[in-house]
């Protein structure tokens, strides 16, 4: 393991001061701000319900689609997040039918071994915070777990995202403008092609986190990344590629194409070749 260096200390401090502001940012309205509205989630399955049922914190009737359809649509009006509580058990979500979400959500489960989210998420918009909640055993061509096209650039704490599958690139996740993954664990999902446990094309953080246990048939069977990730206190292990140990790209673990990436204090030990990178040409 690479040690904590003063540099790196002072890094991870000031990291973690940056992405407050981030977030409290990208929750935030100009002007005086409005307060948030909470919605809660009561049953598993998806049958339309009107708003104030999903207001009632003792609602057995709102499900988690139209909890975060009436979140957003707060959010817009109001310039203030909506938050959507997820209490304990397991709640669907189909994957054929994406969530678009365009203003600020918060979703908030009751931790990451009580609330299950299952049909994954399909992010199209907005601002997204997923914390304390699993996403798991999900199947898709891109982006198994998670699929971020246009988010700003959602947060990921204290959750699970594991045994998800793509038939193409991105087992766990899979996003175009980066996404940062704190205190979570990232195992058991499998890509067909690239990025096992995630394919992140724009980076983004990855902190006090562990990847383990996913499978490429490709490029990086724990990462797949480009440019502008930060990593940072994150164990990567156990990760498998089928593909040839020769291949410069293949990485059982991080698989990096382009440069701009920054690895402090990782532990690798995976089904293969480590840690790869190509260099950007030019």
């Amino acid at each position: 393991m690479i040690e904590f260096t003063e540099r790196g200390q002072r890094r991870l401090s000031t990291l973690f001061v940056f992405l407050a502001v981030v977030v409290a940012a990208a929750f935030a309205a100009g002007g005086a701000p409005v307060a948030a509205q909470e919605y809660y989630v009561g049953v598993s399955t998806e049958d339309w319900v009107p708003e104030p049922q999903c207001k009632d914190p003792a609602n057995t009737t709102c499900g988690l689609r139209h909890a975060i359809f009436y979140a957003e649509g707060y959010s817009l009006e109001h310039g203030s997040p909506g938050i959507v509580h997820v209490p304990e058990g397991e709640f669907f979500l189909t994957i054929d039918s994406p969530v678009f979400i365009e203003g600020s959500v918060i979703i908030k489960g009751a931790g990451p071994d009580r609330t299950i989210i299952d049909g994954g998420l399909y992010l199209a918009g907005g601002q997204v915070l997923i914390e304390d909640s699993v996403i798991r055993d999900n199947q898709a061509e891109t982006g198994g777990g998670m699929y971020m096209d246009d988010v700003g650039r959602p947060v990921i704490l204290r959750s699970v995202i594991e045994d998800n599958e793509a038939t193409w690139r991105g087992g766990g996740i899979w996003t175009q403008h980066g996404v940062d993954i704190l205190q979570s664990l990232i195992h058991g999902n499998v890509a067909g092609e690239d990025g096992g446990g995630a394919y992140m094309l724009k980076g983004g953080l990855i902190v006090n986190s562990t990847v383990d246990g996913n499978i490429a048939g490709g490029y990086g069977a724990g990462l797949r990344v480009a440019d502008n990730l930060y990593v940072r206190n994150v164990t990567v292990t156990n990760n498998y590629t089928s593909s040839p140990s020769t291949d410069m790209e293949a990485a059982a673990g991080v698989s990096i194409f382009w440069a701009g990436v920054e690895i402090d204090n990782i532990v690798v030990d995976n089904l293969a070749v480590g840690v790869r990178q190509r260099k950007q040409e030019g």
